[in-house]
């Protein structure tokens, strides 16, 4: 006996290349959803193409930190919002390929290969429970 389970279909997906290119400006249309893919968990939003049709875009992680950074944490902020493409060489499996990632329209690649927005300022990082409320001095340190 054999146990199945069900795929659920979402849709057609924007193709790079076809639907969008870089520099393109896409709109968000929905707040997401979680959706098994051949490689795990991926989330999927439903995006507005520069042509006016709507297709399902997957959001890469570096992607859904730039929406956070831009828009905030929720991500029924980011409906509404425009976003702008970016096509980046990377090798992905030993290939070179273009990877999509999307980002505030006013967003620049740092030196470091990250993203950031001129004139916001980055939210410091959240420290863990238990950290310690101040940065120790390096006098206090024993060696």
């Amino acid at each position: 006996m054999s146990t199945f389970t069900k795929k659920v279909s979402v849709g057609a997906f924007a193709k790079k290349g076809i639907d969008y290119k870089e520099n393109d400006l896409l709109t968000i249309s929905n707040e997401g959803k979680k959706v098994e893919g051949t490689f795990g968990m991926q989330d999927v939003f439903l995006v507005k193409l520069p042509n006016g049709e709507e297709k399902n875009l997957t959001f890469n992680q570096t992607t859904i930190n730039n929406m956070v950074d831009a828009f905030g944490a929720e991500s029924v902020q980011w409906v509404g919002k425009q976003v702008k493409v970016w096509l980046i060489l990377q090798s992905v499996s030993g290939k070179m390929l273009k990877v999509t990632y999307l980002s505030h329209p006013d967003a620049v690649i740092n030196d470091d290969g990250g993203f950031s927005i001129p004139g916001k300022q980055a939210e410091a990082p959240v420290k863990p429970a238990g950290y310690p409320a101040e940065e120790i001095d390096p006098n206090d340190i024993p060696f």
